[in-house]
């Protein structure tokens, strides 16, 4: 009697003990016969399928208030396929919630089996993996916007080598063209043409930019400009883009390259919100805040800019917009967007000590305010237009690309300098250790086959130290001013160039050579 009372105490400890561990799973755990009738299951399963404990035993799988026939024969097919074939079922499925949440979830399930090894059953896991997956889409997003940063960068590097040529021929073309003439018009025209392709390749480059951001005393009217140029190319014509900017807009400590992302994805997430004909605004003015309350609570006061992209979509619900700005938080169908962009954009302007207030109304559209601390600084003093002028100095001229090396040859000497011209990092340190004290300064390219332009910079100052370089290059965005001090260049330069950046270059530098008596 003792052993068998020894014997029911143990069982009901083990069976007590498994009923913890079951309520403890944070997933739904259930067990259920071959007919699909649930024998046991969690506070879990229970809970969120809204089923009253006490019935669980009455309770079948065709039961389920999944709400649609697709998930319930993914339900009935995935039991079908462990009773039959006895083997491990896991599955990922997706399921909307009355509330309107939509939820990703992991179901495993396993044959129940009994002393004899006869499957009597199935046990069965399901866990939400929402968050796990939209962290893996997050990071695959992540992944492939680095990707497109590298391509980007190749892609600029060799397009503004293409670049280049054309508009140093046709600047050396100009003169030989009557001005009044036809074909003076079509020069104007591939001019246009080229820079308006010069003005891409820097958006693009903007957008893919990486890193840590660098707050500098910024003009983010042009910003704005920027973010409407590159919205106008992607967008249907049915979207209409307008800029409104007053005249006395404060400068912002903040790294443009930034500012240009949260704008873009507020235009994009506008844009998307927009069905048929519609308008988005861009708005920038200076404001005096006094209390102003944004999304992440934070108040503002005194001084800001303050940029407002509206749109004229549908607006959205109260609900919605309490949570936009959570991480992963999306609208769009599973695998149209990850739910960071507006995540991002609070972060970045936070980090720059602004805000952002959004207003909407169904129907009619929603404005999102971003609210940045004015700098104190004063106003950003407009750059004094000089004219080019040139000198006889010698010049050192070194890029791999042939047409590029001619052109300049020519614009150069064309202002009255000498210029020796060489297509490769190598032939330029030869030809300048033959006569090292004849080149008052030297120019060359960055990427280059064989030697490229900072080994070459290196090998020149080794035999002489204080001579001038200025480096030309089609990625220049890749090198920051500390690289540049490091390496000792006097100035970096981001290709395709004009005769006017490239000539007061050579002056300044060169002018400032003699001041200092080099």
């Amino acid at each position: 009697v003792t052993k068998r009372k020894r014997a029911e105490e143990d069982l009901l400890a083990q069976k007590w003990l498994l009923q913890t561990v079951f309520e403890a799973i944070p997933s739904h755990v259930f067990v259920k016969d071959k007919k699909g009738v649930y024998q046991m299951a969690n506070r879990e399963f229970l809970d969120y399928w809204g089923i009253d404990p006490e019935k669980i035993t009455n309770f079948s799988t065709g039961q389920l208030p999944v709400g649609n026939d697709t998930l319930m024969n993914f339900f009935l097919e995935t039991d079908r396929k462990v009773l039959e074939t006895g083997e491990r079922v896991d599955e990922i499925f997706y399921f909307e919630r009355k509330n309107g949440d939509k939820t990703i979830r992991r179901q495993i399930k396993v044959p129940h089996k009994n002393d004899l090894g006869e499957i009597i059953g199935i046990i069965g896991l399901s866990m939400d993996v929402t968050l796990q997956k939209k962290a893996e889409e997050e990071l695959r997003q992540v992944q492939k916007m680095e990707a497109i940063g590298t391509l980007a960068g190749g892609i600029a590097h060799d397009f503004n080598n293409i670049l280049q040529p054309i508009l140093l021929f046709s600047d050396l073309l100009r003169p030989e063209i009557p001005p009044a003439s036809q074909g003076n018009k079509f020069l104007e025209q591939i001019t246009r043409s080229a820079l308006r392709a010069k003005d891409l390749i820097a958006k693009i480059l903007l957008y893919s930019k990486q890193g840590e951001p660098l707050k500098t005393p910024s003009d983010l009217r042009t910003v704005a400009e920027e973010v409407i140029g590159l919205m106008q190319s992607t967008l249907p014509k049915s979207i209409t883009l307008e800029l409104v900017s007053s005249d006395d807009l404060p400068l912002v400590l903040c790294d443009p390259s930034q500012i240009h992302q949260v704008m873009l994805n507020i235009c994009i997430n506008g844009s998307h919100a927009i069905t048929g004909q519609g308008k988005l605004i861009i708005e920038l003015s200076r404001v005096e805040l006094e209390g102003v309350h944004c999304v992440s609570g934070n108040i503002l006061d005194q001084n800001h800019l303050r940029i407002a992209i509206s749109d004229t979509g549908k607006g959205m619900k109260e609900e919605t917009v309490q949570r936009i700005f959570d991480p992963f938080f999306t609208t769009k169908e599973v695998g149209q967007g990850t739910g960071m962009g507006l995540s991002s954009a609070l972060g970045i302007v936070q980090s720059f000590g602004g805000g952002i207030a959004v207003s909407t109304e169904l129907g009619k559209g929603s404005t999102f305010e971003i609210f940045l601390p004015a700098f104190a600084g004063g106003a950003k003093e407009s750059p004094v237009s000089r004219s080019v002028t040139g000198g006889t100095e010698a010049i050192l001229f070194v890029d791999d690309e042939e047409a590029i090396a001619e052109g300049w040859q020519f614009q150069l000497e064309r202002l009255g300098y000498h210029v020796t011209a060489f297509l490769d990092g190598s032939e330029a340190l030869r030809g300048f250790k033959e006569n090292p004290d004849r080149f008052a300064l030297v120019i060359t390219d960055l990427s280059m086959p064989g030697m490229n332009g900072d080994t070459l910079i290196h090998e020149i100052r080794k035999i002489r130290p204080e001579i001038p370089v200025i480096l030309c290059t089609g990625l220049a965005e890749s090198l920051n001013p500390e690289t540049v001090r490091a390496t000792g260049i006097n100035a970096c330069l981001g290709k395709p160039l004009d005769v006017q950046e490239l000539g007061r270059a050579i002056r300044e530098i060169l002018d400032g050579a003699k001041t200092m008596g080099t």
